[in-house]
């Protein structure tokens, strides 16, 4: 095993720029520094950017957002003036403008530019005109690396779970756990109570704003919508009590989710409306149903038979430290193999 001291990685400079998604980036500037790499983490926008109520305040009080996101990237720029980087690591660059990626292209000749789309191109087609300034760029959209093969196809990754999976009895019979969204809510509500009507059990975890919230409260609506996001040691402890993880991805959305992977590391049966599926080497209809609408008999039926153990080589293969490897191009400790779209 390598130590951090002999990793590729080691003593490397990385300016890593997201979009602050939960605490996924978080573990991977802390796996980052594991390898012996010095990482400086920002946004691509200012923090409060992300809250909807507090942009509406701004516009209230006269803030143009735009002009708000321009002056947060010139200060960006001056406070890392005076570090050369060897990497410029920047997670789906959706809100950065031509101008601060050739500004910080001209200030650091010496860096490998690398871009990882965490959505579908279609999605954020602004992303088009940065695409020049990288040298290397990956996504998780199958279908976008068909179509530019230019781009490098690497799904997303799970994260080792605090304790073995599998080791209590299931709490749940079925599991979800994110953002509202389109109609998500009916849909959720729905199932949840033909599940209860045949026995079952279900959680049902859904975060949003406070207006949102409120609204759903008049309507009676609200009990499974929470302020909170669950961080992921409680995501971890409940996709661990369940039989089986529902994924429900936006609709637009072809790449594989966040979730659906790290169900994949936890062993978990998987119920999806993302069809695209299986075309991945782990797919096995015996631990994951792909469904266009959910129908509670079907799933329950589903959710009733045992699942088939994945080989060792493909679970590792969407490990973080994999996931790192390909992104970053260092040599990796497991037997996995960049997959073809």
């Amino acid at each position: 095993m390598q130590t951090s001291s002999s990793h590729p990685l080691a003593g490397k400079r990385i300016l890593f720029v997201g979009i602050g998604f939960y605490d996924y980036e978080a573990a991977i500037q802390s796996r980052l520094e594991d390898f012996g790499a010095s990482v400086w983490h920002f946004l691509e926008q200012p923090r409060w950017h992300q809250s909807s109520l507090l942009r509406r305040i701004g516009s209230a009080l006269g803030i143009r957002i735009a002009a708000s996101r321009e002056r947060y990237h010139r200060r960006l720029l001056k406070r890392i003036a005076s570090v050369e980087f060897d990497y410029v690591f920047v997670i789906k660059g959706e809100l950065l403008s031509e101008d601060f990626i050739s500004r910080l292209k001209a200030g650091n000749r010496g860096a490998r530019f690398v871009l990882y789309q965490w959505d579908s191109i279609r999605r954020v087609p602004g992303v088009a005109r940065l695409l020049p300034y990288f040298d290397r760029v990956l996504s998780f959209d199958r279908r976008d690396c068909l179509q530019r093969p230019d781009f490098v196809f690497r799904p997303l990754f799970y994260r080792d779970p605090p304790g073995e999976p599998g080791q209590e009895p299931p709490t749940y019979d079925l599991s979800f756990i994110g953002w509202l969204h389109s109609d998500r809510l009916s849909r959720l509500l729905e199932l949840e109570a033909e599940f209860r009507g045949l026995g079952l059990r279900t959680y049902i975890y859904l975060y949003t704003g406070i207006g949102t919230y409120l609204r759903h409260l008049i309507r009676g609506r609200h009990r499974p919508l929470h302020f909170r996001r669950l961080p992921f040691v409680e995501v971890a402890k409940v996709m661990a009590a369940s039989k089986c993880i529902l994924d429900l991805p936006h609709a637009e959305q072809n790449g594989l989710t966040m979730r659906t992977i790290e169900a994949i590391g936890m062993r978990r049966k998987l119920v999806t409306t993302n069809m695209d599926i299986v075309n991945y080497d782990f797919f096995d209809r015996q631990n994951i149903l792909p469904v266009e609408r959910l129908d509670a008999g079907e799933i329950a039926a589903f959710v009733g038979i045992g699942s088939r153990p994945l080989p060792q080589s493909v679970l590792r293969g969407y490990g973080l430290d994999n996931w790192l490897a390909e992104v970053f191009e260092f040599s990796s400790v497991s037997e996995w193999q960049p997959q073809r779209p």
